[in-house]
């Protein structure tokens, strides 16, 4: 199969420069079908399908799949009370807070996050959870109070929900979070070229492509969370690192096409079907957009010219990762190369439609 289209597109000033570069995985039902890698991971370094990037978002879906084994061997599903684990946790009217509030971004809390309301975005940040460490972070979590009652309105957070579904994990299983990452997700779906996130000795054995960001002038200026001490922290949800074609693998399992023994039908279900579908959405500038258990599924995200039914996650300015549900078709995508949102969005909805346009899925051909 040629990917005429993609190749041309994936050649563009959007994706590489002399810096910076680009990778790209597709998938049919968990078989590769495109793999490839372009531009640089830094000075006179060529970037390769095996250069290890920062998912940002796109590492929220990792921590699902333990997390639900752990739940399911507990007796508990996502309606269960997150005080019942954490017991902490139910202070400052948080005590009817569920899983699935967590999983689906509705913790009103009073300053944690951002929200969205008539008079536009606000955005409160995270610096108690960013800046902390992990015992300190989780009292900040759990001290904070909700400013209404949760389920009603959208909190996004990047690391907030990520830090006690972690910490739930591990209060059941006993262990780290990551360890239980990678004995249940990294190991058997073969993610040998991915972190959790980075320690001093293993950031010397992988082949690290920083992102940059793009400024308004056109300047470039390594990712704050690239840089020294950050890029060493370790948030869940956020801190994942490897390259695009491992990213995949925990969607194409998710979905059922690589080890579907990992995931119960019943979770699996829950995780692919929407269950937030009314809710203003600061993301995305206060549009509804739908959400699984712990993944966004709504095909708009994604730019998607055909699908309805989706599931993935994207990451700030930097990555996608998506399984179409109704094709097989599994869409990775991480670039190093960090623009404006506008410029990004665009260059995520042309790779989107140059891959289907070469799969011969695009309605009316390429556009």
């Amino acid at each position: 199969m040629y990917f005429n289209s993609t190749s041309k597109v994936i050649s563009g000033p959007d994706y590489m420069d002399g810096r910076t570069g680009t990778q790209l995985y597709v998938s049919r039902y968990g078989e590769q079908v495109l793999d490839i890698a372009v531009g640089s991971r830094g000075e006179d370094n060529a970037m390769t399908i095996s250069s290890s990037m920062a998912w940002l978002c796109c590492s929220k879906p990792v921590l699902l799949i333990p997390l639900m084994r752990a739940l399911a061997e507990a007796g508990a599903d996502e309606s269960a009370p997150v005080a019942r684990f954490i017991p902490e946790f139910g202070s400052g009217g948080k005590d009817e807070v569920t899983i699935a509030h967590l999983l689906t971004h509705t913790v009103p809390y009073e300053s944690l996050g951002m929200r969205w309301t008539d008079e536009g975005r606000h955005d409160d940040g995270e610096g108690p959870v960013f800046a902390a460490p992990w015992s300190v972070a989780l009292k900040a979590i759990c001290a904070m109070p909700v400013r209404s009652a949760p389920g009603a309105s959208v909190t996004y957070t990047a690391v907030t929900n990520w830090h006690v579904l972690a910490e739930i994990l591990q209060r059941l299983t006993g262990r780290p979070y990551e360890d239980s990452v990678v004995e249940v997700v990294f190991d058997p779906l073969g993610m040998d070229d991915t972190r959790a996130y980075l320690t001093e000795e293993s950031a010397g054995t992988v082949e690290w492509a920083p992102l940059r960001t793009i400024g308004k002038d056109g300047s470039q200026e390594v990712y704050g969370l690239d840089q020294s001490p950050w890029s060493l922290s370790k948030w869940p949800g956020l801190t994942c690192r490897g390259p695009a074609r491992e990213m995949a693998r925990v969607m194409e399992c998710i979905a059922g096409w690589r080890h579907p023994q990992s995931v119960d039908p019943q979770w699996r279900a829950k995780l692919l079907t929407p269950v937030r579908l009314d809710l203003c959405d600061p993301v995305f500038e206060g549009s509804e957009v739908q959400w699984s258990l712990g993944l966004c599924t709504d095909p708009m995200s994604y730019g998607l010219p055909l699908s309805k039914r989706v599931a993935g996650y994207t990451g700030v300015r930097s990555s996608f990762v998506v399984a179409d549900l109704e094709t097989g078709v599994t869409v990775a995508f991480i670039s190093s190369l960090m623009p404006q949102v506008p410029r990004d969005w665009a260059r995520k909805r042309r790779i989107i439609r140059a891959v289907y346009n070469d799969l011969g899925m695009l309605q009316g051909g390429s556009r």
